[in-house]
This record gives C-alpha cells, structure tokens and sequence, in this order.
C-alpha cells in the first residue's frame, strides 16, 4: 500500500512539472479536450457567475471557533455511547481532543528521486515519500480515534486518554455511569 501511495504521490508530482506547458507536444486529443472544456467553462462562468459573497459569515463563524478552542482551560465533557444508544459519561477534558490521525510534521515531503530511488522516474527529477512523525512512525491514515487530555475529577491530574468508537484506553480505571436521558430515537 506504502509503495502503491509512494508511486502515486511520484506521478501526481510529475504531473505537476507540466503544469507550466501550454500544451502537452503530441497530444492533439488531450489538447482539444482541454480546450473544450475551457471553453465551457467559460460559458458556464459567463451565464452564471460566481456567488455574491459580501459576509463571509462561514469564515467569521470558522476563524471565532479556532478562537475559542485555542484555550488551554476549556473544560469540556466526554461521553461516549453504547450498543442501545444511550450515552456514557467518561469524565471532563480539556479542549475538544484530536484526532488520532492528526499529524505534527508534514505527512509528505519531496525529496531527490535519484538520491532514494537510485534512478528518476519517468525523468521526474523529484520523488514525494512519506515522512516519519518526530517519534519515527508513520500516521495512519483514516484512523477514526481521538486522543484527549481527561481532568481528574478528585485531584484535578491531567491524563491523556485515547478513545475509538469500540475502544477506551486511559491511565485511570473510569466509572461508567449511563446517562439514560440522552439515548438517540430507535429510528436513529
């Protein structure tokens, strides 16, 4: 999977050294289909334009949540849910968590194609590969869990804690309490 995503990622950057080229030498078809659809494109823009955006509530309502979130002591509760859909409460975190996947460095960089593949392909000069997290592992991709900072409740210790939707792994025996009010509807 590792080499599929590597010769993929090779590709796609060869691709992009011809982004500069007006149009691809010998390649009448793919020329005129360019064209083409350049063209109805344009059209397309001519007859309907772009959305009068005068607001930019969305982005204002984007940029106050990274605001709010960015505060080391917003407390928040945790709660996961059972087989029946009703909720557990596992205790208070601090922030909203991150996903497992969530990456600290770049999860590609570019490097030489001859130095680390011993030859260029297709006489691309450059090769993008995947690049370790600074603990030396490469990051799942897709992976749907959670890493949180839960508070203790009796001495107020923080403790990382990661949760998947099946799975809960922390430091600290937890009670499960269900919270019996907050079940979903049976036609959820």
């Amino acid at each position: 999977m590792k080499k599929l995503t590597v010769l993929l990622l090779i590709l796609i950057a060869g691709l992009f050294l011809f982004t500069g080229c007006e149009e691809l030498e010998g390649n009448e078809v793919a020329n005129s289909e360019k064209e083409y659809t350049e063209s109805i494109q344009k059209e397309a823009q001519r007859q309907v334009g772009q959305p009068l955006i005068d607001d930019f509530f969305e982005k204002k309502m984007f940029k106050r949540i990274y605001e709010l979130r960015d505060n080391s002591e917003l407390v928040t509760y945790v709660y996961t849910r059972n087989l029946e859909g009703k909720y557990i409460y596992e205790g208070k975190a601090i922030g909203y968590g991150l996903p497992y996947s969530i990456q600290y460095n770049s999860p590609n960089k570019v490097v030489d194609a001859e130095d680390y593949l011993g030859h260029s392909l297709y006489e691309t000069p450059v090769a993008v590969v995947d690049q370790a997290e600074p603990n030396g592992m490469y990051m799942p991709e897709g992976l749907s869990a959670t890493w949180l900072i839960m508070l203790n409740e009796e001495t107020g210790e923080q403790q990382p804690a990661y949760y998947e939707p099946n799975i809960v792994v922390t430091q600290t025996k937890k009670p499960r309490r269900l919270v019996a009010e907050w079940s979903l509807p049976e036609d959820y």
